[in-house]
């Protein structure tokens, strides 16, 4: 499923991927994208993540509530009137940083306070099963 700024809140919804294990990211600066996956091993799925023209993206890492790898929630800025970067240091008016026309802002926040912030063209979401090896 491609994410961009048309995306329904209903559609992005139903991308449950709370506690979900998160291991990183990798930033390809040659092609500014970023990608990463998820897994969920209750139900067998793993969520892969590709967000496409990636123009600033953040991680504050320092666990806050104590470590842990689990997804506490995923969400967007999709409203029209979203040019501020909501979760991040470049926050403050005086950064001079604004979401450009069309580009949307993930948030992926983790139990342990943690969060990644990424803004980007559009986001390229994949869910799939896997099997357990026994």
């Amino acid at each position: 499923m491609k994410i961009d700024k048309t995306t329904t809140a209903e559609e992005i919804s139903r991308m449950n991927v709370v506690d979900a294990c998160f291991s990183g990211f990798h930033y390809d600066s040659e092609s500014h994208e970023i990608k990463f996956e998820l897994t969920e091993e209750y139900q067998k799925k793993k969520f892969c993540f590709r967000f496409v023209n990636v123009v600033l993206f953040e991680m504050q890492s320092c666990a806050f509530w104590g470590a842990s790898p689990h997804v506490y929630f995923w969400e967007h800025q999709h409203d029209t009137e979203d040019n501020t970067f909501v979760c991040s240091l470049f926050r403050k008016e005086e950064s001079g940083f604004q979401v450009p026309d069309g580009y949307l802002e993930s948030v992926l926040s983790m139990t342990s306070g943690d969060s990644l912030t990424i803004v980007c063209e559009s986001v390229d979401f994949t869910e799939k099963s896997y099997a357990v090896d026994r």
